[in-house]
Parts: C-alpha cells; sequence; structure tokens
C-alpha cells in the first residue's frame, strides 16, 4: 500500500499494517510528546481498515462505558450492545477479543 498523501510517517505505518496482518492479537502503546501527529496518524491509518476509534475524557464510568457502547454497536452494527451496554472494561476487552476472531479489527482509545 502506498502512503503518498501522507508525509514522513511511511514508516510507521508500514510498522502499523504490518502490526494489523499479524495473525494474532497485538496491543501496541503510543505515546510521547503533545502535538507531534500520533492522533493523525492513527486516524489515517484507521481510515483504511475496520478502526474503531475513542477518545476518553473526565466522566464517570457509567457515561464512558455508555458511550463507547454507542460508538462501539455503530461502528461494528451490533444491535445487542446498543440494547446491551459494557458494565466494565472486562467486558469490552473479552467482546473485542471475540469480535476479533471472526472480525479483523483495529482499535485506539485516547485520553484527552
Amino acid at each position: 500500500m502506498k502512503y503518498t498523501n501522507f508525509l514522513n510517517r511511511k514508516k510507521e505505518l508500514k510498522f502499523l499494517e504490518d502490526l494489523y496482518n499479524s495473525p494474532k492479537p497485538k496491543l501496541l502503546i503510543i505515546y510521547g510528546r503533545r502535538r507531534v501527529g500520533k492522533t493523525t496518524l492513527l486516524q489515517y491509518f484507521g481510515s483504511k481498515y475496520n478502526a474503531l476509534y475513542f477518545i476518553g475524557r473526565q466522566e464517570s464510568e457509567k457515561s464512558i462505558f455508555r458511550r463507547f457502547s454507542e460508538i462501539f454497536a455503530e461502528r461494528f452494527n451490533d444491535p445487542f450492545i446498543l440494547k446491551n451496554p459494557f458494565q466494565n472494561w472486562d467486558a469490552i476487552f473479552t467482546y473485542t477479543l471475540i469480535l476479533s476472531i471472526f472480525l479483523p479489527s483495529f482499535a485506539f482509545l485516547e485520553q484527552n
């Protein structure tokens, strides 16, 4: 895949593509200084794949789980989750892991 419209990130995009195409589930944590393009890199990459993007805000856990459930249900067309919102992070990660067996996906969570 060519990345002609995204400057100076070919190496990082190739790494993400290789990670995405790996047969095993992976967890990648990206951190660094503010305003260097971490979010833009992931949004650009995620736009090409089955990506779920969620920004964490300072709000109650109940609100976080409800909002995540709504985004998840919309992104993966999953009415079950819309009617039965996630109640904790264990449920989110377990359900996502099970889903990833049947549907290759890419999710990134961002702290705001």
